[in-house]
């Protein structure tokens, strides 16, 4: 019974994981309907919260109905479903356990100007390094002769407990490979244009297909501190400005690119 527990925020000082909880009473596998449950606790576990928090985001849903997926099907309206998929920016389709994609594609290669209106839609005032990256390689050298592939992803605050901020997700599907010069030179500009520190955070080949696919909440691969060395950033700026820059050499090149796309 000792991964049915865990050492969470919550009500009582312990959370309990509900999906584990289930499987061990049922048997069986889940039939569609009780597979929308299951879904529905999977994505408030996948952001951090345990099933105890969840009437504070969604006052639909009491806690007696958590007991069991017969016990939360009557309460997952339509409204409801929508209301969670709303929270977290995440496909209904998915939630209906009709796909494994998660959430919608984004991309912005050979479109910078996407990468900007989606950051425009986020509210920043309160959130800390709203753009991230995943790199299958933490130390980037344009001159590696292996793959070294990058995606971005956009975090906003989807609400608050007590003074706690619940993050959400905005995953790009872009493939980014750092040792093709047309990815990385918009890479560079655009991250240089954006002008805040992009923290860096390593995962493997494998999380990287599923954030591509649109298939994981990138909370679980974003581990450690938002203060990296290196951060994305460190690859767009000259040594005058920051003692841990890399790769000067293509800066003029990087800098034309940014004045060509973000004329002044």
């Amino acid at each position: 019974m000792g991964d049915i527990f865990q050492i969470k925020p919550s009500f009582y000082g312990v959370g309990i994981d509900l999906i584990a909880l289930w499987k061990r009473i049922r048997r069986q596998p889940p039939s569609g309907v009780e597979k929308v449950a299951l879904r529905f606790i999977e994505l408030f576990e996948q952001h951090g919260l345990v099933a105890t928090q969840i009437p504070r985001l969604l006052p639909g849903i009491e806690l007696a109905q958590l007991s069991s997926p017969a016990s939360l099907l009557p309460a997952l309206t339509n409204d409801v479903l929508n209301a969670a998929c709303a929270l977290f920016g995440v496909r209904r389709e998915w939630l209906e356990g009709v796909s494994e994609q998660i959430y919608e594609h984004r991309y912005c290669y050979k479109s910078p100007a996407r990468f900007f209106d989606e950051l425009a839609s986020i509210e920043r005032r309160a959130m800390v390094a709203p753009v991230r990256a995943l790199t299958t390689e933490k130390q980037l050298d344009l001159h590696a002769p292996t793959s070294q592939r990058i995606e971005l992803v956009m975090v906003e605050i989807a609400g608050w407990l007590g003074d706690e901020a619940i993050e959400s997700y905005r995953p790009f599907s872009d493939g980014w490979e750092w040792g093709y010069p047309p990815c990385r030179l918009q890479l560079k500009a655009m991250i240089r244009e954006y002008g805040s520190p992009v923290p860096l955070f390593q995962v493997t080949q494998r999380e990287m297909d599923l954030i591509y696919s649109g298939g994981i909440v990138p909370k679980s691969l974003m581990r450690g501190a938002l203060c990296t060395d290196p951060s994305l950033d460190d690859y767009c700026i000259s040594f005058e400005r920051n003692r841990q820059a890399r790769e000067i050499d293509e800066l003029e090149e990087v800098i034309s690119l940014q004045r060509q796309w973000f004329p002044r």
